[in-house]
């Protein structure tokens, strides 16, 4: 068995006898159970980064990467709105970089 690399083994890593006390897969409730006191959770770099209440318990550890892919149809694909929203995701993107990336704490 292999274990990931990076922020997302810190529970078999760092804390290998931690109880975990809630799963979720959305970051806004586990940013909401982190704020009330429930326990330490991974969360988006941008998102956690905002809040004043919240610190980075290993800030020197890498974020994980995970890559983004938009679907579209190959018969809409070159029309004007869906380039338009094609081009707006990849030059947001590329402004929010260092955020995405974790090493900006300031929004962008």
């Amino acid at each position: 068995m292999q274990l990931e690399e990076g922020i997302r083994s810190w529970q078999t890593t760092r804390l290998p006898d931690a109880r975990v006390v809630l799963r979720a897969n959305n970051s806004m409730t586990l940013l909401d159970a982190v704020v009330l006191g429930l326990g330490i959770g991974v969360l988006p770099c941008g998102l956690a980064d905002r809040h004043p209440l919240l610190r980075r318990v290993w800030p020197t550890v890498a974020p994980e990467m995970d890559d983004l892919f938009l679907v579209v149809h190959q018969d809409v694909q070159r029309t004007g709105r869906v380039r338009a929203v094609i081009d707006a995701l990849e030059e947001r993107s590329a402004r929010i970089e260092k955020q995405l990336l974790g090493e900006s704490s300031r929004p962008a």
